[in-house]
């Protein structure tokens, strides 16, 4: 059996409300990050050390996205703390 390297993606992070407090982090330009192709949200959780006690909403190229959710090359990713106001 052959085993198909996969290939690489590149997306940009940006840490929103309360994550962007992440030491060395790049308010304007966010995080690039070199990933596997088809990784999950999940797995960019574990990456950047986000909390994993506080639920984190992301937004993926303008859509509400989910934990189980797989990446593309190029996606632009926003992860945010859910706030409330009034």
């Amino acid at each position: 059996m052959l085993f198909r390297k996969r290939k690489k993606i590149c997306v940009n992070v940006k840490l929103l409300a309360g994550l962007d407090q992440k030491e060395a982090y790049n308010t304007e330009k966010g995080i690039q990050l070199e990933l596997k192709e088809n990784t999950r949200l999940k797995k960019l959780i574990k990456t950047l050390d986000l909390p994993t006690d506080q639920p984190i909403s992301f937004i993926v190229n303008g859509e509400k996205a989910k934990p189980g959710d797989s990446l593309s090359d190029g996606d632009e990713v926003f992860c945010f703390l859910p706030f409330a106001g009034g």
